[in-house]
């Protein structure tokens, strides 16, 4: 039996499964990117779904097709970084798009064949939104947890020594990497660490410390108000973007890009007088080269 494919149905389809492997190719590589990039990339390759038209079939053309689906996506959402990141990402990408291959076609032996084609490495399954969401939902849950075994016993360092460079003068100090930290910019999407005011106090103008402590209301130009929101605490505070951030561990060296936000409150992390996400370690791989 023939399998009627309707065009917004397959787009919607393969948006939605597009935007799920992107998410996880972040949350595997670490590798940060602005939400609207994954969108566009997520639709870009929803457009190439249309290739499941193309007259030409076999395994090597679905292989040749995915393979083309997923240069373009990870192109669009990525690109401008180094190539040997990019070609990770990739990878990565088409690594996690072929175990859900692999679950889709699991689902195969429960749909009738009139509802569900594959064909040119694109997926289509004439169902219902809710059906839709709960079967990509599962298949998102089935890698998360397969990710989360396969990393069991893992152990990282969540202490590193960071310098902080802004104009001509620099701050040292230990700063914690809290897995659960996704604190960023608003407007640029950058990470945001918060450092205590008396470790960076030496890279503030007057004024910014005036702002900081409260003291003044004008906020100056290059000082920005940062939006935070925690577990039974939100509020505001004020800080910088840094012209080089350098995280250092086990004669690792790390130079990235963010945000440096003010806490007049202490931070009681292993001795740290820093907090910032994982977001800030892959940063660097946003860094344009010249």
């Amino acid at each position: 039996m023939k399998t009627v494919v309707y065009i917004d149905v397959l787009v919607a389809i393969n948006f939605i499964i597009n935007l799920m492997i992107l998410k996880l190719t972040q949350k595997f590589t670490g590798v940060y990117v602005a939400p609207w990039r994954r969108y566009l990339g997520a639709f870009v390759g929803a457009l190439m779904s249309f290739a499941i038209f193309l007259p030409m079939k076999g395994i090597v053309i679905d292989i040749a097709v995915r393979i083309l689906v997923t240069v373009v996506v990870i192109g669009v959402t990525y690109g401008g970084n180094k190539l040997r990141v990019i070609v990770k990402l990739t990878m990565v990408f088409f690594t996690i798009g072929f175990m859900i291959a692999g679950f889709i076609v699991g689902i195969w032996f429960v749909v009738p064949d009139s509802l569900f084609a594959i064909s040119n490495g694109v997926f289509y399954m004439d169902v219902t939104p809710l059906v839709l969401v709960l079967c990509v939902t599962t298949a998102y849950l089935f890698i998360s947890v397969f990710d989360r075994i396969f990393q069991l016993g893992t152990q990282q360092n969540l202490v590193w020594q960071v310098v902080v460079t802004r104009g001509q003068s620099s701050a040292i100090f230990n700063g914690y990497l809290d897995t659960g930290n996704k604190l960023c910019e608003t407007f640029s999407g950058l990470p945001v660490m918060v450092v205590c005011f008396n470790n960076i106090s030496q890279l503030l103008k007057k004024e910014e410390i005036e702002v900081v402590l409260g003291q003044s209301s004008q906020v100056p130009i290059g000082f920005r108000p940062i939006f935070y929101k925690g577990v039974g605490s939100s509020g505001i505070l004020y800080g910088f973007k840094a012209d080089t951030i350098k995280l250092i561990q086990k004669g690792e060296v790390i130079t990235t890009q963010g945000y440096i936000a003010i806490g007049t409150s202490e931070i009681t992390c292993d001795g740290c007088s820093a907090i910032f996400g994982g977001k800030m370690v892959t940063a660097v791989e946003m860094t344009q080269t010249h």
